[in-house]
């Protein structure tokens, strides 16, 4: 047990029983921006203090998306590049280094930073910037991570915004949002 205001995390947290179904051991960055936009992935064990190695590619070039994960891949949605949105998801495998795969498509919602989040079944993407129009969006999408489908309706944020952060759980979404918490449960 920790001592007075210490936070216990991790798997002494959860238990070794009770580890979240999406939760592993290697972390994948993707995408991004240098001097222009860019499909490479990097990889790393979570456990190590090690730096990332070269780990294939993202199926599309985008920077300011939003990923998440099911304990098998990498989902990333949404954001764009050069200002122009892309509809497509990425699925990109933890376990091997292989590039990702088209994963179907974005049904409406095609901002540039939206908070990403899972609970290991669904991902949801949620809120973003579309720079054609210069308007922040409150949308919400989901998606069943194992499927190649496209997203659907999922509510909204109380708010428009992005560069958000968000995380979530088996049953709850906290979407940290400027200066507000919100909590979405579905």
């Amino acid at each position: 047990a920790p001592a007075s205001g210490e936070i216990q995390l991790a798997a002494d947290f959860y238990g070794t029983s009770n580890m979240p179904q999406w939760a592993g051991t290697r972390a994948i960055y993707g995408g991004g921006y240098t001097s222009a936009y860019v499909n490479i992935c990097d990889s790393k064990t979570i456990a190590s203090t090690g730096n990332c190695s070269s780990y294939g590619t993202l199926y599309h070039t985008r920077g300011t998306h939003g990923s998440c994960s099911d304990q098998s891949y990498m989902i990333s949605g949404s954001g764009g590049a050069s200002y122009a949105n892309i509809i497509g998801f990425d699925r990109k495998v933890f376990a091997s280094n292989t590039n990702a795969s088209d994963w179907g498509d974005m049904d409406a919602m095609r901002y540039n930073n939206p908070s990403a989040v899972s609970n290991g079944v669904r991902g949801c993407w949620g809120g973003g910037y579309s720079a054609s129009g210069g308007v922040y969006h409150a949308n919400i999408r989901y998606k069943t991570l194992s499927s190649s489908g496209n997203t659907s309706a999922f509510g909204n944020l109380r708010r428009g915004a992005s560069n958000q952060g968000a995380e979530g759980g088996d049953t709850r979404v906290v979407d940290l949002l400027m200066d507000q918490v919100h909590i979405i449960t579905k």
